[in-house]
């Protein structure tokens, strides 16, 4: 047996089949795929190939797998296709080496072409954490993160701006940018929170009030420290703060309606339409 083959734990022959229940299946009449080197003709391994029985058995294992993995937050996937890159990384060499023998490529071709396998899990792990258009990967089980309007705090910007007599500009949409990330972030806070009492067995009436009873100090500390902070720059008492108070009068105005409102429509709304059941948590997979 060649010895690459045994630093990669390999035998002469491999089961070529592998099933989520069950592991490597190996069925002695299966043929033989034999891998050769171009340069001297000679056998260096064989796999045998998969039956039509071990295809069904891979395919419903696929099936029941695809429902628990679909679930599993992308960072999870992107943890496992990690420990993938590490393997090939720990093999690098060996794996070099037997491209090489494969292929009948150089040495330096056969690293490489690994190489390029752990560089794609690499950019793989990146692509689990990154940002597409307005969603952004949880790590938690059964939850998400995304944006979403929330047309609320429209009615307190422009009645800020109709009270202030400022028209729209940059620095308003600027501040209208701001006032949606902080607004949707607090009735985000406070949806989960119900889904959460929920999930423990809550009544929808109960978790509304024990979670809007949890998250109203948080929302009101939110909305009081950032309204506060933007009060001098809407008053225009600094150097050059005339010029951004439309964005803290925008900011003001849209974010102390948007939280009464959010305290109390957004309850009212989710009790309107709380009849499909909150999904409960997903085991992660081992």
């Amino acid at each position: 047996m060649n010895p690459l083959l045994k630093d990669l734990g390999l035998e002469a022959v491999n089961a070529g089949t592998w099933a989520s229940e069950g592991g490597w299946l190996d069925d002695a009449s299966a043929p033989l795929i034999q891998s050769v080197n171009p340069a001297s003709g000679a056998t260096i391994g064989s796999v045998r190939a998969t039956t039509a029985a071990q295809y069904e058995q891979v395919m419903a294992s696929a099936r029941a797998v695809a429902e628990v993995w679909r679930r599993v937050p992308a960072p999870k996937r992107g943890e496992a296709v990690r420990l993938v890159g590490d393997e090939l990384r720990r093999h690098k060499s060996a794996l070099g080496s037997l491209v090489t023998l494969e292929m009948g490529k150089i040495k330096a071709e056969g690293d490489g072409e690994v190489q390029e396998m752990i560089d794609i899990a690499d950019f793989a792990v990146g692509q689990s954490r990154m940002l597409y258009g307005l969603s952004m990967h949880s790590e938690r089980a059964s939850h998400r993160m995304f944006e979403q309007w929330h047309p609320l705090g429209v009615v307190g910007v422009v009645g800020a701006l109709v009270l202030t007599s400022n028209s729209v500009s940059v620095l308003v949409l600027i501040g209208a940018i701001m006032l949606a990330g902080i607004v949707v972030n607090n009735a985000i806070v406070l949806v989960d929170a119900v889904n959460r009492r929920r999930r423990e067995g809550e009544e929808i009436d109960a978790a509304l009030v024990s979670a809007g009873s949890e998250r109203l100090r948080p929302i009101l500390m939110t909305t009081a420290t950032t309204v506060l902070a933007l009060f001098p720059m809407a008053l225009g008492l600094g150097a050059g703060d005339e010029l951004r108070a439309p964005l803290a009068i925008t900011v003001i105005g849209g974010l102390t309606v948007a939280t009464i409102l959010t305290l109390i429509v957004i309850p009212c709304l989710y009790r309107i339409f709380a009849a499909a059941p909150v999904r409960g948590r997903v085991e992660e997979v081992g």
